[in-house]
């Protein structure tokens, strides 16, 4: 085998370890992400039921799950459209330009749902106007995790989004607001 042909094997053995070591990194990252956030959810179904009683729980976890379902449907799958064509294009005025035709979409399918669901379904009132940021923030780290850039994807997605929430369902909860801010269904029927 000439050097030539040594040299190559060599530098491609160095790319393979190298890539190899920076799967494994970010493949740790993402499940120490996965981890805190299975603690940070865990701990707020904890928070949520020790704190309300039931039936303010119950109407919590179906806003909550009404909201995650329509956030889902409001994505209109841009998520996965835009990691396919910045990954194309990897240009930041190209990444502008498709975020600038995505968006549109996403935020008036987000606001129609978000009205449908507070005319509808009375227990997602105080989370539906939250929907179209909820959009937004989800279009915007689908971009970023079409860099492959997981450790903001871990770091928001995985980290800061769980330990937020925890934060500001115990700051509701210690100022007391609970109560008004999940409206009750309806009258109790009577017997």
């Amino acid at each position: 085998m000439s050097d030539g042909a040594e040299q190559t094997g060599t530098q491609t053995g160095t790319l393979v370890h190298d890539h190899l070591h920076e799967v494994a990194r970010s493949g740790a990252a993402t499940l120490a992400g996965a981890l805190v956030s299975t603690v940070a959810t865990f701990g707020l179904v904890v928070l949520i039921t020790r704190s309300v009683p039931p039936d303010v729980a119950g109407r919590f976890f179906v806003a909550t799950a009404l909201f995650l379902i329509a956030l889902a449907t409001a994505g209109l799958g841009t998520d996965t459209g835009l990691a396919r064509f910045v990954l194309r294009s990897g240009s930041p005025a190209e990444v502008r330009r498709l975020l600038r035709v995505a968006a549109p979409p996403v935020l008036v399918a987000s606001v129609a749902l978000a009205i449908l669901l507070a005319a509808l379904v009375p227990a997602t009132r105080p989370l539906a106007w939250a929907l179209p940021f909820a959009a937004a923030a989800d279009l915007s780290l689908g971009a970023v995790r079409a860099h492959a850039s997981f450790a903001s994807t871990v770091a928001i997605d995985r980290v800061a989004r769980p330990a937020l929430q925890v934060a500001l369902v115990a700051f509701v909860l210690a100022a007391g607001l609970p109560g008004g801010a999940w409206p009750s269904p309806g009258p109790a029927p009577t017997s």
